[in-house]
């Protein structure tokens, strides 16, 4: 398994037991050495600026629909909705600095982003040319959330902190089956086993959604 998170002093202190600050501090911390770095150590020798090590990434992502896919997001630290990942129409996955900070929350956004990708490649991803577009999203959502749920219920029992992070999932769980109640779908995705396909019409067309 890679060094997690960084080649730095975050990484020294985790090596020697040190403290230094919460998680989100510290990489806050490397986030703004970006425009410091990026020119003569990230660019010259292909490391991630903020010495972030690719390896890190890769192996969290690798046996899942994002192997290849994914890649550190700059864009969306420090986002206001607290975004940690992103899958676009192409299949490309973006995720959030801020995810490294924990073991358990990266594998849990590495799970919902996988299941976004998973419908994209069946052709079950959401259109947003179509009429019924935020009730095809949310079903997407539902989907997504259960299985970051589930990732992160793997570590809570002996990780009580992550109680924040869980709540999170489930309130956009619990937000996105509220969208859903009186459309087609709520029936769907709360009566076992859970369907979520989405009518034809709701599907992105894969001249506009693919997976590479």
């Amino acid at each position: 398994m890679p060094s997690f998170m960084v080649k730095s002093r975050w990484s020294d202190q985790t090596q020697q037991g040190g403290g230094g600050g919460s998680g989100e501090d510290r990489v806050r911390e490397l986030v703004t050495t970006k425009a410091m770095v990026q020119g003569s150590i990230g660019e010259q020798s292909g490391l991630d600026p903020l010495g972030i090590d690719p390896a890190t990434l890769g192996y969290y992502t690798e046996g899942t629909r994002l192997d290849g896919r994914a890649t550190i997001d700059y864009s969306l630290y420090g986002n206001e909705k607290g975004v940690l990942g992103i899958t676009h129409a192409d299949g490309s996955v973006g995720i959030n600095p801020e995810a490294f900070a924990d073991d358990a929350v990266l594998r849990a956004v590495v799970a919902h982003e996988d299941v976004h990708v998973g419908q994209i490649m069946s052709g079950n991803f959401w259109y947003n040319g179509s009429a019924g577009r935020n009730a095809a999203l949310a079903v997407n959502e539902v989907q997504g959330y259960r299985q970051s749920v589930a990732s992160i219920l793997q570590s809570y029992a002996d990780r009580p902190e992550l109680a924040g992070y869980l709540d999170g999932q489930l309130e956009g769980l619990a937000n996105n089956l509220e969208k859903l109640q009186g459309t087609p779908y709520f029936r769907q995705v709360t009566t076992w086993p859970y369907n979520y396909n989405l009518a034809s019409s709701d599907q992105c067309p894969p001249t506009a959604c693919y997976a590479k």
